[in-house]
């Protein structure tokens, strides 16, 4: 399995967004690759728009919508931060959800 097979994305609605402005001690808790990531998109226009953290960019194309996923329109409004699929077990108090690189709904967080 290479380590762009494990990398994930977390989208984050711009309610979302909002929510964890006023939680950001909760987004600082969070690993520093995902934290300074949320942090970076705070106030920005989503519209589908992927965060993907330097150390990560490597192995992290940019990604090529998937218009025949049932997500894409909901994806397309939110904004996305690339996240190593080990990191999932730290976003399960965070709003938003998560999908592979093909749009592919891996969980739906709170």
């Amino acid at each position: 399995m290479t380590q762009e097979s494990r990398l994930v994305i977390w989208w984050i609605s711009p309610l979302n967004e909002r929510s964890l402005q006023h939680r950001r001690y909760e987004v600082e808790a969070l690993p520093d690759y995902i934290a300074t990531e949320v942090i970076s998109l705070f106030g920005r226009p989503l519209r589908g728009r992927l965060w993907v953290a330097s150390e990560l960019r490597p192995d992290f194309d940019d990604l090529e919508w998937n218009e025949e996923s049932s997500l894409s329109a909901r994806a397309s409004e939110c904004g996305g931060v690339v996240v190593r699929e080990t990191d999932i077990s730290t976003l399960q108090q965070m709003p938003g959800f998560i999908t592979d690189r093909d749009l592919n709904l891996i969980q739906e967080l709170n």
